[in-house]
């Protein structure tokens, strides 16, 4: 179709895959352009009626003395504006433009912020942070399942009147299970951990450390195995002992008397005037 409006440009804003569709049905023509909202691209209907995609380009440098002077002197230099330089890898890392014409500076883009990474502002974080008010510390039945660190007060339910707080921090794992409501809570030295049921109902228990126990005087299973192992061997020892010494200073000594004694009674002394009379 001949070009209704030769010598002017039309605006349009419309999806990319609209732009042939009113190509065909004459509502585009030459010097046309298109600015797409879904894929956030400008496109210019070329005088063939061919599509020509009009590309943001990102400069490309191999090291940053090479980005410091072309910046400095080329004419579309701005302070925020993003380029690309090749890192001693041998891959391209982002570097935001600072200063002024004639004066550019680059920063690498993970060196952007001075004051770091702020974790509690990232989407996926592996531990929520919190903090306790103790005039109104949060309630850990009411908050939804995750891996918490609190600082400062909170309650492990509104039915238990107990206000804990921390300076140091934490940690709190709760997960839902079949309408029971699992708290366990970490300290820097003990464990804890709670169940409520759906009635308020709350159990508790703690996770005991062999050192509290050894601390306690309590005998550990290992504790035990080990003194009736010795126990075991001593007794047997022992025993042998004390069956050697009695066979040594009792049994052989009343076996020599009793053999002496059957002896001298079944057998007496011979004259030589007896041993005579037998031949």
């Amino acid at each position: 179709m001949a070009n209704t409006y030769p010598s002017h440009s039309r605006l349009a804003y419309a999806n990319r895959d609209a732009i042939q569709v009113a190509i065909d049905g004459g509502k585009l023509n030459a010097n046309d352009i298109v600015f797409c909202k879904d894929s956030h691209q400008m496109i210019i209907v070329r005088d063939d009626l061919s599509l020509f995609e009009v590309k943001s380009k990102l400069y490309v440098f191999d090291s940053e003395t090479e980005a410091l002077n072309t910046l400095n002197t080329a004419t579309d230099s701005y302070p925020g504006m993003v380029v690309s330089i090749l890192n001693s890898k041998g891959t391209y890392s982002g570097y935001v433009v600072n200063g002024e014409k004639g004066n550019f500076t680059v920063t690498s883009l993970s060196a952007v912020d001075s004051t770091g990474f702020d974790y509690d502002q990232a989407l996926n974080r592996p531990i929520i942070n919190l903090l306790g008010d103790p005039f109104n510390p949060p309630v850990l039945t009411d908050m939804t399942d995750g891996l918490y660190k609190i600082t400062g007060s909170y309650k492990i339910a509104a039915s238990l009147p107990t206000i804990y707080a921390t300076s140091s921090g934490h940690i709190l794992l709760i997960e839902t299970y079949e309408n029971v409501k699992y708290i366990k809570r970490i300290t820097a030295y003990r464990i804890y951990d709670y169940s409520i049921q759906t009635d308020g109902t709350v159990k508790s228990t703690q996770v005991v450390t062999k050192d509290w126990i050894d601390e306690q005087g309590y005998a550990t299973e290992e504790y035990l195995d080990t003194k009736l192992a010795a126990l075991d061997a001593f007794t047997k020892e022992d025993a042998q002992k004390y069956i050697d010494e009695t066979l040594e200073s009792k049994i052989d000594g009343k076996l020599d008397e009793q053999i002496n004694k059957v002896i001298n009674e079944r057998f007496t002394s011979a004259s030589d005037e007896d041993i005579n009379n037998l031949f």
